[in-house]
């Protein structure tokens, strides 16, 4: 009887040890959920899948954060075309009554006359309030994180943010020395606060 006990004992404390690590998993809050330690989901695509996988939209339908038919993550990753000399918009951000907003824009340009090939890769960072219904946005290069490759000819960017009515919008405009036949811009925006529209 007492090595019964003593089985039991051994088997109860690995038990408990077992629920320990278990309960790791748990949220720190109760009102947040139960256990992290969820099954996972598989989300296969067929090979011919061009629309989002998976998106998250605010209640008008926004698209906050999507996971796209090649598998990438960001908030709206399109390409978009670009024309040389002209700024070209790209998103809205907005700002209502006394909000404050900011968030980072990770994007690639091609531009090509199909002879040569130019591709700059790069990062930006903007902001903006509205005190009194008076907006005022910035957005700055980060230009130590450009990465710009060219086979022939120069290639540079021009961002620009303007006001308008609750909202900044974000606009680029390139200037290169090709006679581009591919010219556009893909690009990720990670908003940090405030709600993003991509144009």
């Amino acid at each position: 009887m007492a090595s019964n006990n003593r089985s039991f004992s051994r088997l109860a404390t690995r038990f408990n040890r077992l629920f320990v690590k278990l309960s790791a998993f748990k949220q720190d809050s109760p009102d947040q959920g139960s256990y992290l330690g969820l099954p996972m989901a598989v989300i296969q695509l067929p090979p011919s899948q061009t629309a989002d996988a998976l998106q998250v939209q605010d209640s008008n339908g926004n698209v906050l954060w999507r996971v796209g038919p090649d598998g990438r993550t960001s908030l709206n990753a399109p390409q978009k075309t670009i024309v040389d000399g002209s700024a070209t918009s790209l998103a809205d951000v907005a700002v209502p009554a006394s909000a404050m907003v900011g968030g980072v824009i990770h994007y690639t340009v091609r531009a090509s006359d199909g002879t040569d090939f130019q591709a700059l890769t790069g990062m930006v960072t903007y902001s903006g309030v509205n005190k009194a219904a008076t907006i005022t946005g910035t957005i700055t290069e980060v230009a130590g994180n450009q990465a710009k490759t060219v086979s022939t000819g120069t290639l540079t960017l021009a961002w620009t943010i303007v006001a308008g009515a609750n909202k900044l919008t974000i606009k680029l405009q390139p200037t290169g020395s090709l006679t581009e036949t591919t010219y556009d811009v893909t690009f990720s925006i990670q908003p940090i606060l405030g709600a993003v529209t991509v144009l």
